[in-house]
Parts: C-alpha cells; sequence; structure tokens
C-alpha cells in the first residue's frame, strides 16, 4: 500500500536543544550537565509538564531545581526559565539545512506531513518562528493533547487530523519515548533514524518494532 503521511518526532529525530558553552542551566546551578539531564528526566515531573499538568514556566524550573540541593531565589528561577526558553529557541529556530530541504521535497512529493512529539510548554514556546512549522499539515504536542507516547491516543490524535488509517502512516524517529514501539503496535511503519543519535547499541534486539532504518534525514528520498 502506497503510504500517503509521515508522522515525525521532533527532538533529536529534526532538531536538537543543544547546550552553549558557559550559560547554561546547570552553569547558573553550579551542578553538572549530567546531573541536570538525570533532573530534567525525572519521569514524573517530566509526565507532569509534558502532558500540560504544568504549563507554568517559572513552575516547571521550580519543580525541577527543587530536586537539586540549591536554595533559588526568585530572581535565579528567572533568569533559569530565560536561559531554558532561549536554548529551545535556537533548537526551533536553528535547523540544519539537509532537514528542511529533506521535508520540502518529501511534501512536494505528496506526503502529508505531521510532527508527534512529547513536549512541555517551554519546549515549543517558539515553535511557529521555526523554519519548520509551515512544512507540516499537523502538529500534535504532548502538553496540547494531555497524553505522551507511547500512547496510542496521541497516535490516534494525529491520524484523525491526517484522515489517515495506521497503514498508510510511516512513524519516523530517534525512538526515544518508546514511540517506535507505540507506532508499530497501532499498525504504522516504523523507522528509526540515527541523524542526531543513536539510541541502540549494536546486537540490541529491536527489529520486532522497527522496519527500516536510516543514519541521515536525507536517506529518506531515497527509501520512499
Amino acid at each position: 500500500m502506497k503510504k500517503k503521511a509521515l508522522l515525525f518526532d521532533l527532538f533529536f529525530t529534526l532538531i536538537v536543544p543543544k547546550y552553549t558553552k558557559g550559560a547554561n542551566e546547570y552553569d547558573l546551578l553550579s551542578i553538572s550537565e549530567n546531573r541536570w539531564n538525570e533532573i530534567t528526566a525525572h519521569e514524573g515531573l517530566y509526565k507532569k509538564r509534558a502532558s500540560g499538568k504544568n504549563l507554568d514556566p517559572e513552575s516547571i524550573l521550580e519543580e525541577l531545581v527543587g530536586l537539586t540541593s540549591v536554595k533559588a531565589s526568585e530572581s535565579m528561577i528567572r533568569d533559569l526559565v530565560d536561559i531554558r526558553i532561549k536554548r529551545f529557541k535556537r533548537a526551533v529556530e536553528d535547523v540544519e539545512p539537509e532537514v528542511i530541504e529533506t521535508l520540502e521535497v518529501l511534501k512536494n512529493r505528496g506526503y502529508k506531513l505531521a510532527i508527534v512529539s512529547n513536549a512541555d510548554s517551554i519546549d515549543v514556546m517558539h515553535w511557529q518562528t521555526s523554519p519548520l512549522a509551515g512544512l507540516f499539515d499537523e502538529t500534535i504536542f504532548s502538553y496540547e493533547v494531555g497524553c505522551l507516547k507511547p500512547d496510542p491516543m496521541i497516535y490516534q490524535t494525529a491520524l484523525e487530523r491526517l484522515g489517515c488509517k495506521p497503514d498508510e502512516c510511516i512513524f519516523i524517529g530517534d525512538g526515544g519515548s518508546d514511540e517506535l514501539r507505540g507506532a508499530k503496535t497501532l499498525g504504522m511503519t516504523t523507522l528509526l533514524t540515527r541523524h542526531f543519535i543513536n539510541r541502540y547499541e549494536e546486537g540490541h534486539d529491536y527489529h520486532a518494532y522497527i522496519d527500516m532504518c536510516i543514519s541521515r534525514t536525507k536517506d529518506l528520498l531515497t527509501i520512499l
């Protein structure tokens, strides 16, 4: 069956929220980058903000700082919010040309394009200023719909908006949040991209829920 739609993860699939030397949240808190990454990945707090249960940027940072031993003032919290907002703004605006060009070609070939991303209110605050925004027919962000990948509901929301069935779609992602298994279970074709990150070590048994694999985003143009 010819595929009608391509559903993309966002972070580490199309863009990366890179840190800037000497001007990061963890620098202000005087903790290590690894420790900060552990804190931001805290399952309970992540699900809370990424499901839309906490939309306030200052409250989000207060809760994260609460997992450290730092006694942050209101001004420090505001500075942390500002740093984080700017970092994710850079991420959505500074997109690799290869990614943009590939998506433009796919769109011109007639594919419907959608973003299906676990994201909180800070992560995509500046989405509308991204060069990616105009390329997608639909954007489904978890904090807006109240559920996260791999919950079937977030994929089903995308399918309903696109007017497509699961077997008419390919889900493309780096594999975080068990997203590929979720898409495969629903009946989509799945494609793992290693353009920005390789989450799977050699020999890892993930073949049961991954149909295809690419090393670069532009490789999509040769296999689709």
